[in-house]
């Protein structure tokens, strides 16, 4: 029986080599039909374009002949009048309707050959279409060979494979940039925002291989960082394997005193750290706490534990544990490193030569050892603990020291999604009237601004205005004075009985209209920011080449056609990361609203007291600091945070900045 069993195995086998072997030779087959394919293709492709040429070119021929004729007819009628002819009414009746049909026909010519001229500019743009889907065709036909030749380690073939796609990937982006050069603006908006739906299965998909390989990579090296462990320390002397105990100990036996006191201390102050203070909160993180505040029979409050000292110095601690893992396997790999470099026979490094490499060969560590440490202390970790914060119920119901506050995993991010609310206002809602609003207010807290900006640099910039300082030192007051003192005095200026109605005779509530309040701030924000564009404009707009307008005025061109070819062409692409950087900004501008109008109005269908001006960092400031509501406050700065990413991702992508210099020009 094991024999039959083995026989047939061994059929099995042979059958799968078959079958494996008609599968190349399937493949191979294909390979030359496509090629063969791919070749004939080409042919019919440079045939048509000859053809469509040779018809441009007899189209071209043709109404340029006709048009000369009709010049020359056009001519000899003038000819003939100029010369005295005795011109009867009849014959001036002649000449009209002559005339009449010679620009008719000339009318004629010119529509024919702008038609031709069209039809070939499709033409052409579908010819350079069907080369991008044939190139992105021919990139996923190599992708599949790819993976079929890895399963064969055919090396040399998947290089020749990836050499060929970089050549087609060139291919289709010089044939996709030719098509885009033959749109019109409405065409390129439309093709690009195709090409951006289409992209995003294969961005997601990319997405995920990558943090797919990350997790893969991040695996196999902690297995790696296992295995390189237990090598040191088996192949390791004994002072090496000390070290993985006491922290120093081989750079000290081995005269490098100066490392192995330092790893100790950190050694020290690690278990010191965690044995009298820190661990004692780490290992109450997971439940933040079980003993509140209580209040004797005397009227004393007996405080307990502190849900946010127990979450604070938790964290701190896991920070601390992680710093301290980094620094002992920096022990143990220094260990073995000097274990090489003495049996090479080599002279280590002593306490003086690191001292003299830390300001000189390594000071740039020296220097930035500060500054990364106050960034992980005062940006870090308070980043991590505001995430933390989101998954907890810290409320004022919840606010320590009297009560503790523990996790509800995602309840808080759960209420983004609650339209209903049978307390009343819905949070969901007032998060979207506000995002909504946020939007709205960039948008045109950014481009007003710009625009206008932008306007009044090129009417001071122009030949002829005189006492050009002078107005430019009056925009620049504005900036000089104090934003806080400013803005409050023009909140003041805008009330009911303020300047602005004392000095017209009126009562507006320009604060209690809501939509009055919203249109005020923007208005306010443009006195606001034009002074700072227009010295932005000013300096870019001294550095377009003259000859460009010199060009485009002995051409005939409009102001607004130099102003929309030449100046916002190259002012976008000057200034477009800065403007990415302001968009998001004024996302975030807190002064403005909070100090014209506190975010007001108020309405009590809006979610913890949030008002119609209120933007996401202000209604998330009045949470926090007026309701002590920082589990909602901590979701909206996450929430701000995603919005901002993804905007900024896909504007950055889009504006004209990220493109290369020679394609702009």
């Amino acid at each position: 029986m094991d024999y039959l069993k083995k026989e047939e195995v061994a059929l099995m086998r042979n059958k799968s080599k078959v079958r494996l072997t008609s599968l190349k030779e399937e493949l191979k087959q294909a390979k030359m039909d496509e090629r063969a394919y791919a070749i004939e293709v080409e042919k019919e492709k440079l045939e048509l374009v000859s053809n469509l040429r040779k018809l441009y070119n007899e189209s071209l021929d043709s109404a340029n002949a006709r048009k000369k004729e009709l010049q020359d007819e056009i001519a000899s009628i003038e000819a003939k009048t100029m010369d005295g002819f005795d011109v009867d009414k009849a014959d001036q009746a002649q000449i009209k309707a002559k005339y009449k049909e010679v620009k008719a026909s000339t009318s004629e010519s010119v529509k024919e050959l702008n038609f031709v001229r069209r039809n070939l500019t499709l033409i052409k743009q579908n010819l350079l279409r069907l080369q991008v889907e044939e190139g992105e065709a021919s990139l996923k036909k190599n992708k599949v060979l790819i993976k079929l030749n890895k399963k064969e380690n055919k090396v040399e073939e998947n290089d020749a494979i990836k050499a060929e796609n970089v050549k087609l990937k060139e291919k289709v982006d010089k044939a996709d940039g030719a098509l885009t050069l033959l749109m019109n603006k409405l065409e390129k908006m439309g093709h690009n925002t195709v090409k951006l739906v289409k992209s995003i299965p294969s961005r997601f998909k990319n997405l995920g291989l990558k943090i797919w390989a990350f997790l893969k990579k991040a695996f196999w090296g902690i297995v790696y960082w296992f295995r390189d462990l237990g090598l040191t320390f088996w192949h390791g002397d004994w002072k090496t394997k000390v070290s993985y105990v006491v922290m120093g100990f081989g750079s000290v036996m081995r005269g490098q005193w100066l490392r192995g006191i330092l790893f100790f201390i950190f050694e020290v102050v690690f278990i010191l750290y965690l044995a009298l203070f820190g661990g004692a909160y780490l290992g109450r993180l997971y439940i933040l706490g079980t003993q509140g505040s209580t209040m004797s029979d005397d009227g004393t409050i007996i405080y307990g534990e502190n849900s946010f000292n127990i979450l604070l110095y938790g964290v701190l601690s896991l920070f601390f544990i992680v710093a301290f893992i980094y620094t002992w396997n920096l022990n143990i790999k220094q260990n073995r490193i000097s274990e090489e470099i003495i049996k090479d026979e080599k002279k280590l490094a002593t306490a003086k030569d690191d001292i003299r490499a830390l300001v000189d060969k390594d000071f740039h560590k020296t220097l930035l050892a500060l500054p990364s440490l106050g960034i992980l202390v005062f940006t870090v970790l308070p980043i991590f603990f505001m995430i933390l914060v989101a998954f907890t119920n810290y409320d004022a119901n919840h606010n320590p020291p009297l009560n503790l506050f523990g996790w509800v995993g995602f309840d808080n991010f759960g209420m983004l999604f609650e339209w209903t609310n049978s307390g009343g206002a819905s949070f969901s809602m007032t998060f979207g009237q506000i995002l909504l609003w946020t939007l709205v207010w960039a948008f045109f807290a950014t481009f007003t601004n710009y625009f206008l900006g932008m306007l009044v640099a090129m009417l001071i910039n122009k030949k002829g205005i005189k006492l050009k300082k002078l107005w430019r030192t009056i925009l620049v007051f504005s900036i000089a004075i104090p934003q806080f003192i400013s803005i409050l005095f023009v909140s003041n200026m805008f009330k009911t009985d303020g300047i602005i109605n004392g000095l017209f005779g009126t009562h507006i509530d320009f604060w209690g209209n809501a939509w009055l309040a919203r249109i005020t701030v923007i208005v306010i924000n443009i006195w606001i920011g034009v002074p700072y564009l227009m010295l932005i404009v000013t300096g870019i707009l001294m550095n377009i080449p003259a000859d460009l307008y010199e060009s485009a005025n002995i051409d005939g061109a409009s102001a607004w056609q130099q102003y929309s070819k030449i100046t916002l062409p190259y002012m976008l692409f000057i200034t477009g990361p800065y403007l990415l950087t302001s968009f998001t900004g004024n996302m975030n501008n807190f002064n403005v609203i909070y100090l014209l109008t506190g975010g007001g109005p108020n309405v009590q269908e809006y979610y913890g007291n949030a008002g119609k001006t209120d933007l996401l960092i202000t209604w998330l400031f009045n949470l926090a600091i007026n309701d002590s509501n920082y589990k909602l406050a901590a979701v909206i700065g996450i929430m701000v945070f995603i919005v901002v990413a993804v905007v900024s991702l896909v504007v950055y992508n889009l504006i004209p900045s990220t493109k290369n210099e020679e394609e702009f020009q």
